[in-house]
C-alpha cells in the first residue's frame, strides 16, 4: 500500500521556508442577534454601510460595551466576584475597513476621553496646591526641637494627597514599555500586533522588551 506525501507550500518570505498546505476555512456568519436589541442593530448597520466584515463589526461593539459597563458591574459566579472586562484580539489585512469601523464605535468614547483630560488639568493644579501646602505644614512640624511632639503632631496631620489618576482609556499602538506603565488604566488596544513588533528593533528597545 503506497501513501500520498504531504503537500509542501514553499513561500518566498524568509520567516516561513515552508509549512504544510492547508485550505482555509471559510468564516461563517457572525451572529448580530446574538449581540442583543442594543449592540446588534448597530454593528449590522455599520456593517451594511462601511461594508467591512461582519465579524469586526461585531468585535468592535462588543468590546466598546465591555470597556463602557466593567466600571459599573462585576460578574459573580459561585461567590467567586470578576471583572465585566473582555480580552478582544482582531486580526484582518489591510484594506478589511477595520480602522474605520473603530472610528466609528470609540467616538463617543473619544469625546468623553477629551473632557476627562479638560477636567484633569483643573485637578492636577487642585493636587499640587494642596500637596504645596502639606509640605509647609509637614516642614514646620520638624522644625521643633521635641521629637515626641513631632511624632503627635505628625500623626495628626493628613495623609499626603495623591494625584489624580490619567484619564487615558484608549492607547493607539501602544509600546510594550507603555502598556506596562499605564496597566492600571482601562485600555483599548488599537492595532495592537504592531506594539511589540515596531518597537524592538534597536537593542535598547529589545532589552526593554526582555
Amino acid at each position: 500500500m503506497s501513501l500520498s506525501k504531504p503537500q509542501i507550500a514553499f513561500s518566498s518570505r524568509k520567516s516561513h521556508c515552508f509549512g504544510f498546505k492547508r485550505d482555509p476555512i471559510a468564516p461563517g456568519r457572525f451572529p448580530f442577534e446574538a449581540l442583543g436589541p442594543i449592540l446588534g442593530p448597530p454593528a449590522k448597520r455599520i456593517h451594511e454601510i462601511v461594508k467591512a466584515p461582519d465579524s469586526i463589526c461585531g468585535n468592535s461593539l462588543l468590546a466598546v460595551a465591555a470597556l463602557i459597563t466593567q466600571r459599573h458591574a462585576d460578574v459573580h459566579i459561585d461567590g467567586r466576584v470578576h471583572p465585566l472586562s473582555l480580552f478582544i484580539l482582531t486580526v484582518a489585512e489591510s484594506g478589511d475597513r477595520k480602522s474605520a469601523v473603530e472610528k466609528i464605535v470609540l467616538k463617543p468614547i473619544q469625546s468623553f476621553e477629551k473632557a476627562m483630560f479638560k477636567d484633569y488639568s483643573h485637578q492636577i493644579k487642585s493636587y499640587k496646591d494642596s500637596l504645596d501646602i502639606w509640605k509647609i505644614q509637614r516642614g514646620s512640624i520638624l522644625k521643633d526641637s521635641d521629637s515626641e511632639k513631632i511624632k503627635s503632631q505628625l500623626r495628626q496631620l493628613d495623609n499626603e494627597p495623591t494625584p489624580p489618576l490619567l484619564p487615558h482609556l484608549l492607547l493607539e499602538e501602544p509600546t510594550f514599555v507603555t502598556k506596562i506603565r499605564l496597566m492600571t488604566c482601562l485600555s483599548f488596544a488599537l492595532k495592537s500586533m504592531q506594539f511589540t513588533e515596531s518597537n524592538s528593533k534597536n537593542t535598547e528597545s529589545k532589552l526593554k522588551v526582555l
